[in-house]
């Protein structure tokens, strides 16, 4: 990576020795280029968009009530409670130029005097961590400055130092959430490319297409259940004659849960002979009166067969969740044998 190159506030004069300030008293900020934090945890990218960006910023900044410019400090002492705050002087304007981003700093007198003097050769730039723009791969773009410092050392770290004067992050805090961010970022990258969005996709895209998805997800919901019914109402009318009235309801209800398994159960039904008709009595399970009982049950004592009706009966009340009527017209339609018929004769 080509590191960018600060220019140093003050000239000085090989001749003379002494140190002059611009005549148009403004000063680099900020060189065009990408340079890593000073932890680390990010590669900071000064294009020129965000160059442009910061001096937008700034524009709208200075429309504010009140508005004197942004505090350039000593040696970025204003984020630190511990150290003593004070001004070197105020930004009043900032330009997009070739080489960076520019500054126009009114200089306090004392500053004036510890710069000619040379106590102090170069000025670096802090941004937070709430005014850049998260660009992939642990790169971030500053869009907005907040405020800058006079040093001997400047670090070109952008982000703000150690500790935060205003109760904003310190710089570790500051890792921390880009370790986060990333991960975030990671996520909405994923959803996009899930959504066929661009893996650049905005937050706000993404969201829009999350929220059209599940509108089309309730529509289809909507379709479907409509469908459902109209499907179940002409079973209902298909199946009529193999239920009584008062079971209607509670057919329809099994329909809507489980459709197949329901239409399995009322097509064992035995139809009734003729449209309309009602369903054929229960096969008695001996004779009465003058019919005369067979010399020899096809399945043995007369209790032996009941007991085999009423075991399948209950096992396919069981197995199917359907109520006795209807269980035991299915298991007549499924074992016949177990429902001999009558060998009487008058």
């Amino acid at each position: 990576m080509n590191l960018p190159t600060l220019k140093p506030i003050t000239n000085r004069d090989s001749k003379t020795g002494e140190y002059s300030l611009p005549a148009d008293g403004f000063y680099q900020l900020s060189p065009i280029g990408e340079f890593p934090h000073s932890e680390g945890k990010v590669v900071q990218v000064v294009d020129r968009e965000a160059v442009q960006a910061m001096v937008n910023r700034f524009a709208e900044d200075s429309k504010q009530p009140g508005f004197v410019g942004l505090l350039v400090d000593y040696e970025h002492f204003s984020y630190d409670t511990s150290k003593k705050s004070e001004a070197a002087g105020w930004l009043t304007a900032l330009e997009n130029r070739e080489d960076g981003l520019y500054g126009k700093i009114d200089w306090t007198p004392d500053a004036r005097a510890e710069l000619t003097s040379g106590k102090y050769r170069f000025i670096s730039p802090t941004w937070l961590a709430s005014d850049v723009k998260y660009l992939g791969n642990r790169k971030v773009r500053p869009v907005r400055l907040d405020r800058a410092g006079v040093t001997n050392t400047p670090r070109l770290a952008g982000l703000a130092p150690l500790s935060n004067r205003s109760g904003g992050q310190s710089e570790l805090h500051q890792g921390e959430a880009w370790e986060q961010d990333n991960n975030s970022m990671q996520k909405l990258a994923l959803m996009a490319a899930a959504l066929g969005l661009a893996a650049t996709a905005t937050e706000e895209a993404v969201l829009a297409g999350v929220t059209e998805l599940k509108n089309r997800a309730t529509t289809l919901e909507t379709e479907n259940k409509t469908l459902r019914e109209a499907q179940v109402e002409t079973d209902l009318e298909k199946y009529s004659n193999r239920y009584s009235p008062d079971k209607k309801d509670a057919i329809k209800q099994q329909l809507l849960t489980n459709r197949a398994a329901t239409i399995a159960i009322l097509d064992a039904i035995p139809e009734p002979q003729g449209k309309g008709a009602p369903a054929a009595p229960k096969a008695p399970l001996h004779n009465r009166q003058n019919a005369k009982a067979p010399e020899k049950s096809p399945a043995g004592a007369t209790g032996d067969i009941y007991a085999k009706q009423n075991a399948e009966v209950k096992a396919y009340m069981n197995r199917n969740n359907v109520d006795f009527d209807s269980a035991f017209q299915a298991v007549m339609a499924e074992k016949p044998e177990l429902f001999p018929a009558d060998d009487a004769s008058e």
